[in-house]
């Protein structure tokens, strides 16, 4: 068995992990948000969740890359956290997902709910589009090809890695002061994309 395979596999069982410790959070949210949706309507109440859970990520993407702000030493902490700012951000995706799969009727158990969660991302990180009719296993390969070194993958990690986390985003990120708002902006960006997707695909019928 290939190391990809290997860690694709074990990249399946995080995502796994995520919705299992992040149901309990997303149902409580969802709950919360379906008070008010009588009252301000189902998609408003949707669009406020996309929009607080952004502002959240953008908060912990700030606060994660903050060390940037001190040239030097800051920049190689915010270097060696960037892997760091990379799950939170996908956690926040996953909890995201799964209130907006719950408000639209899914329910804990339903068998398809992990897998509405990984094609939502896999569709939000442009593994895949609306038309694509790849498997779990194919999604979550893609995106694990993007987070391990060179050295273990194949020639396509370059391309992948440059399409999905530019270079330039990544040095972004490494500036003092600026690298903080620019982390914060890319964390509120990519889980508004995120509940733009989910928001798209419910429309589509999932």
């Amino acid at each position: 068995m290939s190391t990809l395979n290997v860690i694709s596999g074990q990249f399946g069982l995080l995502i796994h992990n995520l919705v299992k410790g992040n149901l309990n959070r997303a149902a409580k949210l969802s709950i919360y948000a379906l008070e008010n949706a009588g009252k301000y309507g189902l998609n408003i109440c949707m669009q406020d969740i996309i929009e607080e859970l952004a502002n959240e990520q953008a908060l912990k993407s700030g606060i994660v890359n903050s060390p940037s702000i001190f040239p030097g030493i800051g920049t190689v902490v915010s270097f060696f956290l960037l892997g760091t700012e990379n799950f939170l951000i996908l956690e926040q995706g996953v909890k995201l997902s799964l209130v907006l799969l719950l408000m639209n009727g899914l329910r804990n158990g339903d068998d398809n709910l992990e897998e509405e969660v990984i094609r939502i991302l896999g569709e939000a990180y442009e593994l895949l589009d609306k038309t694509d009719k790849a498997d779990v296993a194919t999604i979550t390969e893609q995106y694990v090809t993007r987070v391990l070194p060179p050295q273990y993958l194949s020639k396509g990690f370059n391309r992948l890695l440059s399409k999905i986390f530019p270079t330039r985003n990544r040095i972004l990120k490494l500036l003092p002061v600026f690298g903080i708002f620019y982390a914060a902006f890319e964390g509120y960006a990519m889980t508004v994309k995120v509940g733009q997707v989910a928001l798209k695909r419910m429309k589509r019928g999932l």
